[in-house]
């Protein structure tokens, strides 16, 4: 299946509450949200909606107290080009449960309880 993303460029000033919401109420579904890659994010924190790319570019996400994504009951994700520094013992850089069609690559992961923490049936990985 093929996705046709709508590009979203993310820069540090970008209010992430906001985009999160509307991700999250499906507001943004099949969207590439693309990271400037001279950017820190830091208190990084994204639950995804449905067929939504994430392009790093090389960008690093900071965490502080929940995943950095969390792709619970998505499908058509990709995750791709980011240094991730968990920042809290007890979260993952990745989270998720009910997805299927899920693309991880490219990324550096480092902190943190789990890298990725995925429940559910890995297929073509």
């Amino acid at each position: 299946r093929t996705i046709t993303y709508t590009p979203y460029y993310i820069n540090t000033g970008s209010d992430f509450d906001g985009i999160n919401y509307n991700i999250t109420n499906g507001i943004f579904d099949g969207y590439e949200f693309i990271f400037d890659n001279t950017a820190d994010y830091t208190n990084f924190a994204m639950v995804t909606g449905t067929s939504n790319k994430f392009v790093g570019n090389g960008a690093t996400l900071v965490g502080f107290t929940d995943n950095l994504f969390t792709i619970t009951g998505s499908s058509g994700i990709v995750i791709t080009g980011f240094n991730m520094n968990i920042n809290n013992s007890t979260k993952a850089a990745i989270y998720g449960s009910g997805v299927e069609d899920v693309e991880i690559t490219n990324n550096v992961i480092s902190g943190g309880k789990d890298g990725i923490n995925i429940f559910t049936n890995i297929e073509n990985n």
